[in-house]
């Protein structure tokens, strides 16, 4: 077996050990993002144009287009493309 192969193997299974333990013992490695803009939360803003419009004219090249459902905290229906 050639170093590369064990090398990559080993950090695999070191992502792996590490994640089975992170979601055992309900350990976050990332925080969850929330949004508040002007009293509105992460749905509303979503829904809203002229939010819509702001992030398209900062992120390059990328627009949003379609309805947008929202269910819970997930996005449904809508594109994004960059």
């Amino acid at each position: 077996m050639t170093k590369k192969v064990f090398l990559f193997l080993s950090f695999f299974a070191l992502g792996f050990v590490t994640s089975q333990i992170s979601s055992r013992y309900d350990i976050q490695v990332v925080s969850n993002a929330n949004a508040d803009v002007a009293g509105m939360d992460s749905s509303d803003l979503r829904r809203d144009r002229d939010f819509r419009r702001a992030v398209e004219r900062i992120v390059e090249d990328c627009s949003v287009s379609g309805s947008v459902d929202v269910d819970g905290e997930w996005m449904y229906g809508g594109d994004i493309s960059c």
